[in-house]
């Protein structure tokens, strides 16, 4: 294996001033096969980075909700197709606007597994009434908050179409109610502790007394970085685990993650984050041919399966990894692979906005590359 073009690479991200830091690990059958770092953590203050960065990893966060989820259903403590007003009757009667000018009552009940695969209906608008409302009273929390997206107007029938929303933080006010007891406690028990993820922990809105914690720039690809306030803007409180885009970790951290469902569920030292069948189950496709199309412009090839985007079609992709591979990404740049036809995963780390999905592409096909040499 010759990583070197990788290298070059993930330096000229840093060189073209597109990353202000990159941080990358590869694992192969539970053994890390790869590790480049290299950039700034803090340009300003001129300090390097050493591979111990705190990111806030915002999307990234979904993927270790949906294993948290899909833990549960093992449990049997739900059912992918109930109705999401068994566990929160305030979803009972949900209003819709169809691109109509007057709400009306939604004919389709949210399922679960329309808020695995984002079909729930929802958007993103943190900012919404009754939202807003909800996250300004005094100890508004992850339960208290997503409960008021049942007031909300969802914009198409769930099930009907895929949209990117805050589906996956309404899953996180769900595991509580699975669990009985907090998000955060859940994760730490169940996923955290076992697999020795020991610098992930959910974040506050604002965060800049977390130590290690890597600059947040705005990347205008050869132009110097713009200084981003360490917030995370998708936090609406500080009660508030958000299962979409909460967490912080290190790439160390997350690669354990990505190593353990790499390998059919069990991690490196033997705890099982997952069944086999789950995990086939977690890269399978959920959407319909409609959701597809409206998929495949975020992501050519690829379809959507319990909240990661799964290879479908190699042709219209363009990338050299295996059908099923599967991951997502997050805000400020990150990206994670999983492999389970090669037990490969591959979790890179920066801390700007404005990337571009390129970037992800080929870095992506740079290591089937390295594969074959």
């Amino acid at each position: 294996m010759d990583f070197s073009e990788l290298t070059k690479f993930l330096d000229s991200l840093v060189s073209d001033k597109i990353a202000p830091s990159v941080d990358c690990i590869i694992t192969q059958n539970h053994n890390q096969i790869y590790r480049h770092f290299a950039g700034y953590r803090d340009i300003k203050n001129n300090i390097t980075v050493n591979g111990n960065e705190q990111y806030i990893i915002f999307s990234m966060t979904k993927m270790v909700t949906c294993v948290c989820a899909l833990q549960l259903l093992e449990k049997g403590k739900y059912q992918l197709d109930d109705p999401l007003k068994k566990y929160m009757p305030e979803f009972a009667e949900m209003k819709v606007k169809n691109g109509k000018k007057k709400a009306e009552k939604a004919e389709n009940d949210i399922t679960i597994r329309h808020l695995f695969s984002m079909a729930g209906g929802f958007n993103y608008n943190l900012n919404e009434t009754h939202i807003k409302r909800a996250s300004m009273k005094k100890h508004s929390n992850t339960h208290s908050i997503v409960s008021s997206f049942s007031k909300t107007t969802l914009d198409f029938e769930p099930g009907t179409h895929f949209q990117y929303s805050l589906c996956h933080d309404v899953i996180g006010a769900l595991i509580e109610v699975w669990a009985g007891k907090k998000f955060s406690e859940y994760f730490k028990e169940n996923v955290g502790d076992p697999l020795g993820m020991n610098h992930t922990f959910f974040c506050k809105n604002h965060n800049e007394n977390v130590e290690n914690l890597s600059q947040i720039y705005f990347a205008k690809p050869h132009k110097d970085f713009e200084d981003e306030p360490q917030w995370n803007q998708f936090i609406p409180s500080d009660e508030y685990e958000s299962g979409g885009a909460g967490l912080i970790s290190t790439t160390e951290d997350y690669s354990l993650f990505l190593d353990a469902l790499a390998n059919d569920g069990v991690a490196s030292n033997g705890y099982r984050l997952l069944k086999k069948e789950t995990v086939d189950l977690m890269k399978t496709n959920q959407l319909s041919p409609a959701q597809l199309e409206d998929f495949d412009k975020m992501r050519k090839g690829y379809g959507y399966g319990l909240g990661v985007r799964t290879h479908m079609n190699p042709e219209r992709s363009g990338s050299l990894s295996p059908v099923g591979e599967f991951g997502w990404d997050g805000a400020a740049g990150g990206f994670s692979m999983v492999d389970t036809t090669n037990h490969i995963s591959l979790t890179y780390f920066q801390h700007a906005f404005g990337w571009d999905v390129k970037t992800q592409e080929k870095m992506r096909n740079l290591l089937y590359e390295a594969m074959e040499k």
